[in-house]
């Protein structure tokens, strides 16, 4: 697995992600800027990253996603700096008779009240809900919303809510972290393992502004509460008030989220 950019500072994640790999039997190569193909009678049978070559089979090359508006660029729609559709809060484009919910609209995100393209199923369900009421005459105003993405990686799974730190800096917060890891059952119980959190809390308002988890199918019940408390623009610290279920088979005896919110005051 070669990565063209790693921001160096998430190198928590990336040690206990690099263990994940090793332990696939995948080489991880991060922070690649330049990487050469190497070509023999019209056939790729490497690349070549500085002085180091590497022979391979297969390339798979993941560059991103776009939205494809060529649609509505015919129609002379306005389009945002993504290149998705702009809409206002009713999700009513630049034509007043014409409305577009899904993967080719850009929204606002809930922290940075800022357009984003976030290609998202749940974020479509909800929009075509409501493009569709009001375009048939309704007046419902879509929320912006908090992204709430998760990857799996093997057996194990990392998800992120609301802003990542990399965000949160390019978006000019200023912000303290916690950063933590506890058992997702009692270490008892068979199957327990460690789960890894961080949670952002911007320092003027207190309020809970992010968060990412890796470990088994609880993050993804992290994430959804976290997503729920930014939302509800709370302080991190109330992380430690929340009464978390408890019995061993199925949870810890602290769990993560309350040994995260005790570095915040």
């Amino acid at each position: 697995m070669i990565v063209p950019y790693f921001d160096l500072k998430q190198k928590k994640w990336l040690m206990q992600s690099l263990k994940l790999l090793s332990k696939n039997k995948i080489e991880f190569t991060g922070n690649v800027k330049e990487i050469e193909p190497v070509l023999t009678q019209n056939k790729c049978i490497g690349v070549r990253i500085k002085e180091k070559f590497i022979e391979t089979d297969l390339i798979l090359l993941s560059v991103g996603f776009e939205p494809d508006s060529l649609l509505a660029r015919s129609a002379k729609l306005d389009l945002g700096k993504s290149g998705a559709i702009k809409v206002d809060n009713y999700l009513k484009t630049s034509d007043r008779y014409i409305y577009a919910a899904g993967d080719n609209v850009e929204f606002i995100n809930y922290v940075t009240l800022k357009p984003e393209y976030i290609p998202l199923a749940t974020h479509a369900y909800d929009m075509g809900h409501t493009a569709g009421e009001n375009a048939a005459g309704g007046n419902v105003k879509f929320e912006s919303y908090v992204k709430n993405i998760s990857v799996k990686i093997f057996d194990k799974f990392f998800v992120t809510v609301g802003l990542t730190e990399g965000e949160a800096i390019r978006n000019n917060f200023e912000f303290t972290k916690s950063f933590n890891k506890a058992r997702n059952l009692v270490s008892v119980m068979p199957g327990s393992e460690y789960v890894y959190g961080m949670v952002l809390e911007e320092i003027n308002s207190k309020r809970i502004i992010g968060a990412s988890f890796l470990g088994g199918k609880e993050v993804s019940g992290y994430a959804d509460l976290i997503s729920a408390l930014i939302k509800l623009k709370t302080p991190a610290s109330f992380l430690t008030k929340i009464n978390y279920n408890y019995t061993p088979p199925l949870s810890p005896f602290v769990n993560l989220l309350n040994i995260l919110g005790k570095k915040f005051k």
